[in-house]
C-alpha cells in the first residue's frame, strides 16, 4: 500500500541547493517558541489538575454523606444509652458514622468557601459561609455550625 506522503519519512535534502543557515535558524526559532510556551502550558496543566482535584473530592464527599447518613438512619431505632453502654461495637459504629458525617459537611464546606473565593479562619467559618448560598436555609446552616466542634469532640 503506498504511502500517502512518501516525502514525509525522508530526511531533509542537503547539498549545494539547500540553505542550511535557513534552516538551522528556522529549527531554533521552533524551539525558542515551544520553550517560551513551556511555563504557560505548566501553569495550565497544573490550573487544570487542580481544578479537576477539588471536583473530585467536593464530588467524592457528596456522594459518602448520604451513605453515612443513611446508617445511622439504620442505626437510630436501636441506639438507647444502655445498649450504647453494654455494645461497645455499636457504640463505636455509631462514633464513627457521626464523625464521617461531620467531616464530610466541613470538607463539603470548605471545598464550596475555596471556590467561591470566600475567605475562613477555622472549620466553623467555612460552614457559616454556606449561608451565602441562597439554595440553603439558613436554619440548616445554624445547625451545620455545630459539626466542626462535635466532630473534634466525637475524635477525641
Amino acid at each position: 500500500m503506498p504511502e500517502a506522503c512518501p516525502r514525509a519519512r525522508q530526511a531533509p535534502p542537503k547539498g549545494p541547493n539547500t540553505d542550511e543557515g535557513v534552516d538551522h535558524a528556522q529549527r531554533r526559532t521552533a524551539l525558542s517558541r515551544a520553550a517560551d510556551l513551556d511555563p504557560f502550558l505548566k501553569r495550565i496543566r497544573r490550573i487544570k489538575l487542580a481544578a479537576l482535584g477539588a471536583m473530585t473530592l467536593l464530588v467524592e464527599c457528596l456522594a459518602e454523606l448520604p451513605r453515612h447518613l443513611d446508617h445511622l438512619a439504620t442505626l437510630r431505632p436501636r441506639v438507647e444509652r444502655a445498649a450504647l453502654e453494654r455494645d461497645l461495637s455499636q457504640h463505636n459504629d455509631g462514633l464513627f458514622s457521626l464523625l464521617m458525617v461531620a467531616q464530610l459537611v466541613v470538607e463539603v464546606a470548605r471545598e464550596l468557601s475555596v471556590k467561591r473565593g470566600d475567605r475562613f479562619e477555622d472549620d466553623t467559618e467555612a460552614v457559616r459561609n454556606l449561608a451565602r448560598d441562597p439554595r440553603l436555609p439558613p436554619a440548616i446552616v445554624t445547625e451545620l455550625e455545630r459539626l466542626p466542634g462535635l466532630r473534634n469532640v466525637v475524635h477525641e
